[in-house]
């Protein structure tokens, strides 16, 4: 690499700025993080929403893709946060070939390899031998971003989310 890369590379990092890879690889399921749904999506399943307008305040839902429930929360129409929960099995990979049980450093890893973006553990105060990987934070659009989390259980992977909400 020449000294321009270089240069170039570590004046993004410094300024914050993620690769575009993690803009296209960093989502998955069928509904866009950030996206504005002008209508629910076909086939939806309602987990709490106003039954009679879902897409006026909050809306929590499941929706298939690819044979997987993906758990969904909307606020006002726009897609913030979601989550599926990792099955067991090799075959069974979730987002970014993360299997249930996976431990936190193997994780990291092929959230790297997936999307280039770099992940650090943090552990839950509140609840004993559990904790969430978090990525670097990806622009979504021009006042909001969101981050990948994995979830952990007895050093174990459980779940796997993207969100524009703090972790909770």
């Amino acid at each position: 690499m020449d000294g321009f890369r270089v240069l170039l590379v570590i004046s993004m990092a410094l300024l914050g700025i993620e690769p575009a890879m993690a803009a296209r690889t960093g989502d998955f399921g069928g509904l866009a993080i950030c996206s504005r749904l002008h209508a629910m999506p076909r086939g939806y399943r309602p987990i709490e929403c106003n039954s009679g307008t879902p897409l006026a305040g909050d809306c929590r839902f499941l929706l298939m893709s690819q044979g997987v429930p993906v758990e969904y929360l909307i606020e006002y129409g726009v897609v913030v946060d979601k989550r599926v929960r990792l099955r067991a099995g090799s075959h069974k990979a979730g987002p970014f070939g993360i299997v249930r049980d996976e431990g936190r450093t193997s994780a990291a890893r092929k959230i790297q390899a997936s999307t280039g973006l770099s992940a650090r553990y943090w552990a839950d105060s509140e609840v004993e031998d559990a904790g969430y990987l978090q990525s670097t934070e990806v622009s979504c659009s021009r006042n909001s971003s969101y981050t990948i989390y994995v979830w952990f259980r007895h050093g174990g992977a459980e779940s796997v989310s993207v969100s524009t909400l703090p972790a909770m």
